[in-house]
């Protein structure tokens, strides 16, 4: 199954595997490349800082984890 950035409701689902990375990523370019209305700046720039969020934490803990 598919993760999504966002769940049903719209909450932020937090990227965590490198599945995760990859669909969001793809999720994070169909949102900026979208024409629809609902695909707002606001919300286009929401769903960047949340990636950008989770990709440093993520960095973050590989990066401790190879050093153990």
């Amino acid at each position: 199954m598919k993760a999504t950035m966002f769940d049903k409701t719209g909450k932020w689902t937090p990227l965590q595997s490198f599945d995760d990375f990859d669909n969001g990523l793809s999720d994070l370019i169909d949102l900026w490349s979208s024409t629809a209305k609902t695909a707002i700046p606001a919300l286009k720039d929401a769903a960047l800082a949340h990636f950008k969020q989770d990709l440093e934490a993520a960095t973050l803990l590989w990066e401790a984890n190879k050093a153990k």
